[in-house]
């Protein structure tokens, strides 16, 4: 057990990244379970404490996390080929899928949602890394028809991923944003660098 000003000193001896609520002014803190995520050496962990008079009490509950969220689109054919690559390059991670991927972050329409869906992965799960998957032949883009070859295509989702990776650090630019193109029919996914300023509507 603890009192609040030692749990509060150890909050920021050990660098408190988030909680699920938040330390109020005065040193006080809300009532209830508090769910904090505490980091040292590059590592995390999740702890409970429970709020019980002038006292927090250690559930001895660590809860689970991981350092990444992955966003690909919702494309049937990719499903194995996500979930492969996943287990072979993060081990573990949240999943998120919708049409377009990137596009889903640059169109006005779905933005908030998966913005949410992110901070929610960042909060709970406490991620630190987004990997954002195009792919060649999306359906969400119209296809590969309407590119002159597959490195125009390829070209082309450079500059979404570029844009997509812009909207998301700026309203998280705690989160490192990895973007990759994924090759069809091949599945071989691809690491690209994307460095444009693009104009946001």
């Amino acid at each position: 057990m603890f009192k609040k000003s030692q749990i509060i000193q150890l909050f920021f001896d050990f660098h408190l990244i988030k909680s699920s609520k938040h330390i109020q002014e005065g040193g006080e803190v809300d009532e209830g379970c508090l769910i904090v995520q505490l980091y040292q050496n590059n590592g995390s962990w999740f702890f409970s404490l429970k709020l019980e008079g002038d006292l927090l009490m250690d559930s001895g509950q660590e809860h689970h996390g991981t350092d990444n969220v992955v966003l690909c689109c919702m494309d049937y054919r990719l499903r194995k080929a996500v979930a492969q690559w996943i287990d072979e390059h993060l081990g573990e991670a949240d999943l998120l899928g919708k049409a377009g991927a990137a596009q889903s972050i640059i169109k006005a329409m779905s933005r908030e949602t998966i913005l949410d869906d992110i901070g929610i992965a960042i909060n709970l799960h406490g991620a630190t890394t987004l990997h954002i998957i195009d792919h060649i032949d999306c359906g969400a883009y119209g296809g590969s028809g309407k590119h002159a070859d597959k490195e125009a295509e390829k070209e082309f989702h450079k500059g979404e991923l570029a844009c997509a990776k812009q909207i998301v650090l700026e309203k998280y630019p705690q989160l490192q944003v990895k973007t990759y193109v994924m090759d069809w029919p091949s599945f071989a996914v691809e690491e690209v660098e994307v460095e444009q300023i693009c104009t946001i509507s």
